[in-house]
């Protein structure tokens, strides 16, 4: 058996390190730090940097909705995949021709995913997920801001790629243990 461990992980909070103390009563247990943010963020942080690089745990920042915080696009690109299939009553849709680049993208990337899980495997590489992930994820939403599934020429290879994508974005939270959302 072979134990990886990480560097030191410093705390930040508005941009400053929570200096630890308990002499000073500023100690920060990891209980407290989960009731604050989450496990789900704090498993997310860690998977997303490298076991060997200094680690910065930005309280703020892993609790932020916007652009800033990846566990919440991706996490926001699962539910969007999981309410756009509510809305459609295929059992196995069959995907056939793709012409727009935005399908086409998805496909790509999401033909990078078994290759990805081979390679962190073998290389104890586990933070190659979350970026794989957000862009995923990143080009699941361009997908959805460009192109109108429903009604359209395309609608069951449509429902197919939004399933396989979704399929994706579960199973690799659930390989780092997160929750994984429906909606948001």
């Amino acid at each position: 058996m072979e134990v990886i461990l990480f560097q030191l992980i410093r705390i930040m909070k508005n941009g400053k390190e929570i200096k630890m103390s308990k002499r000073l009563g500023t100690s920060l247990t990891m209980r407290e730090l989960m009731d604050e943010v989450g496990k789900d963020a704090i498993r997310f942080f860690l998977i997303e940097r490298s076991y060997n690089s200094r680690i910065d745990f930005d309280i703020k920042k892993v609790t932020s909705t916007d652009e800033t915080n990846s566990l919440y696009i991706i996490k926001y690109a699962h539910a969007r995949c999981a309410q756009l299939l509510e809305k459609f009553a295929y059992k196995n849709p069959q995907a056939t021709e793709f012409s727009d680049t935005f399908s086409q993208k998805l496909i790509a990337e999401l033909k990078e995913y078994p290759d990805l899980i081979a390679s962190m495997g073998k290389n104890y590489k586990v933070n190659l997920l979350p970026p794989y992930l957000l862009k995923l994820a990143g080009t699941f939403n361009s997908f959805y801001s460009n192109i109108k599934v429903a009604n359209s020429a395309n609608e069951e290879s449509y429902v197919a790629l939004v399933k396989a994508v979704k399929t994706v974005l579960a199973d690799g939270m659930k390989l780092m243990d997160l929750d994984i959302p429906n909606k948001m």
